[in-house]
């Protein structure tokens, strides 16, 4: 009797353990199942979100060409334009100098004071600077070099045996102003850059003023435009990563140099 129950009770025990271990495998295939899937998703919707970003990059992208492009397309226009605004600001402030003082001062004097009014402005990012030279081929304002002030350049070449300074002359005689391209090589440099130059006269003083800027210069300001553009409207594109089943996050940043 006491045999039989003794089997009884190990019978029970053993039925007990058998369902605490089927159980702790069934709840151990359960966990890995949800896992599985939800590593399955959790890839599916990265997948989802890369290919969205890769549609948005795609955008920016053709947006950017077509920026560049028109930017390409419109250098040198743009260019001119900024010029002659530049040149038209200080023959302003020339003939408002000059209405001033006409009946007060010589004309050299008039002029002394126009030059150093001019001479510190600066522009194009520091590069750009206004000149004056008189009808005669005298420099009167130079700020980068202003040991040439006072001499006769008429004639002065540039790095390809053009006399700027007789062929601007020539456009303020017959024109009153003009834009002038020529080539010269520049501090550093082995190679002529093309620089273009605005020129306007002033007919009451005999004299005209002038400013420049090299193509390439410009051309570069607009790439950094462009860049700043692109930094504006490509924001940082994030998605996370699994990686190897753990839950470590990797995030990328995608951008366009």
């Amino acid at each position: 009797m006491k045999k039989s129950k003794s089997l009884v009770g190990y019978f029970n025990l053993y039925s007990f353990l058998l369902i605490i271990v089927t159980a702790a495998v069934a709840s151990m295939l359960w966990i890995l199942l949800e896992f599985r899937d939800y590593k399955r998703d959790l890839e599916l919707e990265q997948q989802a979100l890369i290919e969205r970003n890769k549609n948005y990059i795609e955008t920016i992208v053709e947006d950017a060409q077509s920026f560049i492009a028109s930017e390409r397309d419109a250098l040198e226009s743009n260019v001119r334009s900024l010029l002659r605004d530049r040149v038209n600001e200080a023959i302003g402030t020339a003939e408002n100098i000059y209405t001033e003082y006409k009946d007060l001062l010589p004309k050299q004097e008039i002029i002394n004071i126009i030059i150093e009014a001019l001479r510190p402005i600066r522009f194009f990012n520091g590069r750009g600077y206004y000149f004056a030279v008189s009808m005669e081929g005298v420099e009167l304002l130079y700020p980068i070099a202003p040991e040439f002030e006072g001499q006769n350049v008429i004639d002065l070449q540039d790095s390809q045996g053009t006399y700027v300074i007789q062929k601007e002359i020539g456009i303020i005689e017959k024109k009153g102003e003009g834009f002038v391209s020529d080539f010269w090589i520049k501090p550093g440099e082995t190679r002529p850059s093309k620089k273009l130059t605005f020129i306007k006269g002033v007919p009451e003083l005999d004299m005209y003023i002038g400013t420049g800027e090299y193509l390439e210069d410009f051309t570069q300001d607009v790439q950094k435009q462009i860049t700043s553009t692109l930094t504006t409207n490509c924001r940082e594109v994030i998605w996370s990563n699994v990686d190897n089943g753990s839950n470590q996050v990797t995030v990328y940043k995608i951008g366009i140099r």
